[in-house]
Order: C-alpha cells, then sequence, then structure tokens
C-alpha cells in the first residue's frame, strides 16, 4: 500500500498530461502568439539620461567668501523649477521637433505637461570629502521614440543645469 501511495501523484500527473498534452500545447502556443505580436507592434521607447556633478567650494571661507547662501539642494530645486517652465520646455519642444502628433490633438499645456512627465531627475547622492567639500551628483534623464532627438535633448537640459548654476 506504501508504494502505491507514494507513486500515484506522478502517475496522476503523467495520465493527465497524456490525456491533455494537446490542449496544453495549444493553450501554450496561443498565449506565445499573442505575446509576440504585441511585442512586435509596441513603439520603440529610449532613455538617455546625463550624471551631473556639484562640487562645494574647496577654498576655505578664511580666503573666499561665498556668494551662495542656499545648500546645493534647494539651489538644485530652484533650478529644476526654472528648467521645468512651461516656456523653456516649450522652447525646447520647437527647438527639437518634440510631440508632433501629440500638438495636432491636444493642447500645448497637454504637450508641456507629457515632456515633463518623460524628464526625470534624480539626486545621486551625497559625498563628503575630506578636504571639506562635499559632491552631490543627479542624473537628469529623457525618454522619446527619437533616439537622435532624446540624446540631444538630455544634453540640453544636462547643460541647462550648468548654465543656472552658473548664473
Amino acid at each position: 500500500m506504501d508504494e502505491g501511495r507514494r507513486g500515484p501523484g506522478l502517475q496522476v500527473a503523467l495520465g493527465i498530461w497524456s490525456r491533455r498534452k494537446w490542449l496544453a500545447i495549444h493553450v501554450f502556443a496561443a498565449v506565445f502568439a499573442a505575446a509576440a505580436t504585441m511585442v512586435t507592434f509596441l513603439p520603440n521607447v529610449y532613455r538617455s539620461s546625463a550624471t551631473v556633478l556639484i562640487e562645494r567650494q574647496q577654498v576655505p571661507e578664511a580666503f573666499v567668501r561665498s556668494t551662495v547662501t542656499s545648500g546645493v539642494e534647494n539651489r538644485l530645486q530652484t533650478i529644476t523649477q526654472e528648467i521645468l517652465s512651461r516656456s523653456r520646455l516649450l522652447s525646447l519642444i520647437e527647438r527639437f521637433g518634440l510631440y508632433q502628433d501629440l500638438k495636432k490633438r491636444v493642447p500645448q499645456e497637454a504637450v508641456v505637461e507629457q515632456m515633463r512627465r518623460d524628464i526625470e531627475l534624480e539626486l545621486k547622492g551625497v559625498q563628503q570629502r575630506l578636504s571639506g567639500g562635499t559632491t552631490i551628483a543627479f542624473s537628469i534623464s529623457f525618454k522619446g521614440s527619437d533616439p537622435q532627438k532624446v540624446a540631444s535633448v538630455t544634453n540640453t537640459l544636462a547643460s541647462f543645469y550648468i548654465e543656472e548654476n552658473l548664473k
């Protein structure tokens, strides 16, 4: 009786497989074909990112007084607000010819909101250095359907951060 109890699980599974194998193969083939068809017709989406390093002043405060009084994180938030402003993003959309099909269907404000969703800013980290300075890194990325435009927009956004920081 013990041998009969050990083997029935495997025997039952083999019995089910022998009776239903064609059904299982057809279901698997249908699911695989549907997934392959869906993947084939999905649009290509490219993401480009640039990492920007910010180093705090390394000259001691006794020699050179810093003109920036706010923290780096606060400055980064302020610069981000400036760069993601409606006018700045509209000029980028026009300059690079972004969202041509979307501009025909929806108002400008919706196009600007779509671009804001496609831009991602990620603070990488704060690192204290032995010399007393602090390094902050952040990554800015943009996604779209044309790889050259995506790379150009990302580089332009990174240069906007650098230019605004220099102001």
